[in-house]
């Protein structure tokens, strides 16, 4: 049985519209959490932390340091697409790619370049991007990295980005935590 089915129609909370990329391959990788990926989705919301360094904290770059992303489809098939679509993406975005922001100069269009993939089972994969030229550590001149979890269980689909200047577990551990606390409380 599909966990949290709801007759609502979509609505996206918090989730992020889509972002345009140059090349278009590269938006799903950039924002998995868009109306591109979660169209057939009944419900959508997110939730961003922002415990970021007073060196940071007026910085456009340095907007969040975590972002949480859920949604819920109708059937476990129609979450389950969404893994393939966006493996697509991340392996098809092999090239430095831009967004449409700015670097750190304020001018300079930010770059970003896929570095590593991992596959965490067959409705699962992680990533890391670098941020080419925008500095996330402005005494070492490290450049923001961005660790990225998706996993679909059931017919929740459920994302996380976590930014640093050294990747870690961490959108992998969010995304465990909230699926573990909602098959927890969908149970009693």
């Amino acid at each position: 049985m599909d966990a949290f089915v709801n007759s609502a129609l979509p609505v996206f909370l918090g989730v992020d519209r889509g972002r345009e990329t140059t090349p278009p391959i590269c938006s799903l990788e950039f924002m998995p959490a868009s109306p591109t990926l979660w169209g057939k989705a009944i419900s959508a919301a997110g939730q961003v932390y922002s415990d970021l360094a007073p060196s940071h904290a007026a910085d456009p770059n340095w907007w969040t340091k975590t972002v949480l992303e859920i949604a819920v489809f109708r059937t476990s098939a129609d979450a389950k697409a969404t893994i393939a679509k966006l493996t697509d993406s991340i392996n098809g975005c092999t090239m430095t790619y831009t967004d449409g922001t700015v670097s750190n100069n304020g001018v300079d269009p930010a770059r970003y370049t896929v570095e590593s993939r991992t596959p965490d089972g067959p409705n699962a994969i992680s990533w890391v991007h670098t941020s080419n030229n925008i500095v996330g550590d402005e005494i070492t001149q490290s450049p923001m990295k961005s660790s990225y979890a998706y996993r679909v269980v059931d017919n929740l689909a459920v994302f996380a980005i976590y930014h640093s200047i050294v990747p870690r577990h961490e959108a992998s551990k969010a995304v465990d935590l909230l699926i573990a606390n909602a098959n927890a409380r969908n149970h009693k």
